[in-house]
């Protein structure tokens, strides 16, 4: 019963987590986008978002060579947001340039 409960509010705070990351983030916007001019602050955002992309995509490959079929979309829906929250940030820094 510990770990039902503890998974609700993990949900709880991994998705006020996700909305205060988004807020400055402007979408929609193109999933790679890059920004026009290299800044301290597009490095800081590329480097804050490489971690997690990094283990959220290596568990996405260790998921599929376990076979473990349910958790491959859930993983790869991480990878796809954070590739999203990325690219929010890129289009909010080229607007402000």
């Amino acid at each position: 019963m510990y770990g039902q409960a503890a998974l609700l509010m993990g949900w709880l705070a991994s998705n006020a987590l996700s909305l205060l990351a988004l807020w400055p983030a402007q979408l929609p916007a193109l999933l790679f986008e890059q920004p026009r001019h290299r800044t301290r602050l597009a490095a800081l955002v590329q480097a804050a978002v490489f971690l997690p992309l990094m283990f959220a995509s290596l568990y996405a490959i260790l998921s599929v060579l376990d076979g473990d079929h349910l958790t491959i979309p859930v993983a790869l829906l991480f990878v796809y947001l954070l590739l999203v929250l990325q690219a929010g940030y890129m289009r909010a820094i080229n607007r402000r340039q």
